[in-house]
């Protein structure tokens, strides 16, 4: 990776669920972590390598083949075991693809892998200028609206309560490097491109100096846990 590549990489989310992992598992062969939506295993592969007995589960595929070719544990979403559950359930940028309804009977049904005490942990986008450039973006959601469905509190949603509980436990918000919209970025002539890109590394560059200071808030991480509302 080019010294480019360094600046503009970032990978704050998946560190910050592996040091929540870390901190609330210490036995961590015995912790079964399902890691929904796994894509090509951005989050599995740091995962197992600190020790976690990962199962990933996703709609495509080719990322299916290609992690089960490299070894690791995983299904289409009709093959996971019914009864199997796990002591955590990852949904790193999953929900903002479903609309309310949807999501609501999703993540009712996903529950169901989830043991009580359990967490799920989900990372998702905030509302931002690029949360639509996203082809299948569907709706931001946060925290606060989460618990009104699925929380203990008396500030609730009258069409919809969840069939656990999920009670928030941590809560991080994730900063980002100021750029420009994408979409203005592939109209400009090619001779502008070159500073643009110039842009982009020194804002970056300005955001690690400054430890995230000259940045933005654009996504948030939660950890819940799963309550037996009986």
């Amino acid at each position: 990776m080019g010294l480019k590549e360094r600046i503009l990489a970032q990978n704050a989310e998946t560190d910050k669920i592996i040091s929540w992992l870390c901190e609330e598992f210490s036995e961590r062969p015995k912790t079964k972590v399902l890691d929904i939506g796994c894509g090509f295993g951005r989050n599995m592969k740091p995962i197992r390598d600190a020790g976690f007995k990962v199962v990933g589960v996703d709609v495509d595929p080719e990322s299916v083949a290609q992690l089960t070719d490299e070894g690791y544990e995983v299904y289409r979403p009709d093959e996971l075991k019914a009864k199997e559950q796990f002591d955590v359930i990852i949904m790193s940028h999953i929900v903002e693809h479903f609309a309310p309804a949807e999501l609501f009977d999703w993540l009712n049904s996903q529950l169901e892998y989830l043991k009580d005490g359990g967490y799920l942990i989900i990372a998702t986008p905030l509302y931002s200028s690029h949360f639509y450039d996203d082809f299948d973006h569907i709706k931001p959601y946060h925290p606060e609206g989460l618990s009104m469905v699925w929380g203990l509190t008396n500030k609730r949603q009258v069409q919809f309560r969840g069939q656990s509980a999920l009670k928030i436990k941590r809560l991080w918000y994730r900063r980002t490097y100021f750029r420009p919209h994408h979409t203005g970025v592939y109209i400009l002539p090619t001779g502008l491109k070159p500073f643009v890109s110039a842009l982009m590394v020194t804002s970056a560059a300005l955001f690690k100096i400054t430890g995230g200071l000259f940045g933005y808030k654009d996504s948030w991480v939660g950890m819940y846990q799963k309550i037996d509302r009986s």
